[in-house]
């Protein structure tokens, strides 16, 4: 039990670190499963950021099969999408979630 709750806050301090570095206010996550990618995104809420998030799927040519979406404090989405072109990776979906977040928050935020 101790060794988990010692791995969580690790993680938690250096996403905290992360965070911090990068000055953003959010968080994505991708993983490819599969043909399938897990998409999870947690952002601060704002008019239109899922609308931005979804069309940014769209234009990749992503299909949302199942997703999940919640919005007390933060927004957060969880979804599963499946890519119509198989040349798409994980950096690229990360980078247009990113992309569609800072067109919503004005902050044009780009990572490399």
């Amino acid at each position: 039990m101790a060794s988990k709750l010692q791995k969580r806050m690790t993680l938690r301090r250096k996403l905290h670190v992360l965070k911090t570095l990068t000055n953003s206010k959010s968080e994505v996550k991708v993983e490819k499963v599969g043909e399938e990618f897990l998409v999870r995104v947690t952002c601060k809420k704002g008019q239109d950021v899922l609308v931005s998030i979804l069309e940014a799927f769209e234009e990749m040519g992503l299909n949302v099969l199942q997703a999940r979406v919640s919005c007390n404090y933060f927004l957060n989405i969880e979804a599963i999408v499946k890519a119509q072109d198989q040349g798409i990776d994980v950096r690229e979906i990360t980078q247009a979630v990113h992309k569609a977040i800072g067109k919503q928050d004005g902050e044009g935020t780009q990572i490399l």
